[in-house]
């Protein structure tokens, strides 16, 4: 077994409780059993919910993430279909982008999941596609609040899903 790097260490203790038993084992080339251990002599425990509410995004974060909701987010009001046909309309938000490494930074800090979409198999010239998404309003109406004094192009529509959001969710409706 190879020895821990310092660098293994800095992102196991910021990743261990959170990210995928799988993505931990592709990112440091171990096996579990080996994670696990050294991740208990460290004192790293796992959690299997994450909520953006148990963080604080530094100004920095803040207006890092709204540069990319201005160029690769789409922020709306969506038609939501029910399986018993009928529907409702919910805010979504959604990132997605062919950087992979940027978008798990991303869904770690709002605790959401990482889909992977392949586009490579139907055209070898397309990048894979990796995206968040979430229609949970608490979350989106935190997450705008916070960026939006750093929004740009996306300012309207941060404006637009908020005033849908207080409309619907905050006023019972």
């Amino acid at each position: 077994m190879t020895k821990w790097t310092s660098e293994e260490e800095d992102w196991l203790k910021q990743n261990f409780r959170f990210l995928p038993q799988e993505e931990i084992i592709i990112r440091l080339d171990r096996k579990w059993s080996h994670i696990w251990q050294k991740a208990k002599r460290l004192g790293l425990k796992r959690s299997k919910i994450r909520s953006y509410s148990e963080f604080e995004l530094t100004e920095i974060e803040k207006a890092y993430i709204a540069g990319l909701v201005d160029g690769e987010a789409c922020i709306g009001i969506y038609e939501k279909k029910k399986k018993d046909g009928t529907s409702n309309q919910t805010a979504q938000f959604i990132i997605s982008m062919s950087d992979k490494e940027v978008i798990e930074w991303i869904a770690m800090k709002l605790g959401l999941k990482v889909y992977h979409i392949r586009l490579s198999k139907k055209n070898p010239n397309h990048k894979d596609q990796y995206r968040i998404d979430t229609c949970r309003t608490d979350l989106i109406r935190r997450l705008l609040l916070d960026l939006k004094p750093y929004l740009k192009i996306k300012y309207k529509d941060a404006n637009k899903a908020l005033d849908f959001i207080q409309l619907y969710k905050y006023n019972g409706k």
